[in-house]
């Protein structure tokens, strides 16, 4: 897993030099972090996506800072602050749900109770 760790980091940094302003490239500088145990290093990305002003309408939830921020939280296994931040971003739904499912940064939350909470349909 090092190795792929190692290859993911080079290319994030490739594409955050490419995409300064993109908060997804910025959030998986946090997330790779996270999944390597450097925990400092993924807080100091949540602060400094935290910093960003969220716009009126939001477009891409994959550039989101609450949605990028969740995923940080997710990565370092903090399933209340990632699902807190996933409703701040309106990350409910079916389409979400399936994101989400998708998205590697939320495995070490996966089987959480409060993620499987979200997404459970309401009686």
């Amino acid at each position: 897993m090092a190795g792929r760790l190692a290859d993911a980091d080079s290319a994030v940094t490739i594409l955050v030099r490419q995409f300064p302003d993109s908060a997804r490239f910025r959030s998986e500088v946090g997330v790779l972090a996270a999944l390597r145990g450097d925990r400092a290093t993924a807080e100091t990305v949540d602060r400094e996506l935290a910093a960003i002003p969220r716009p009126p309408l939001v477009r891409d939830v994959l550039n989101d800072p609450p949605y990028v921020r969740a995923r940080i939280a997710a990565a370092l296994g903090d399933a209340p602050t990632a699902v807190k931040l996933l409703r701040d971003a309106g990350a409910e739904g079916v389409g979400m749900a399936f994101l989400v499912e998708q998205d590697p940064a939320f495995d070490p939350i996966r089987h959480s109770a409060p993620l499987r909470e979200l997404y459970t349909p309401q009686q």
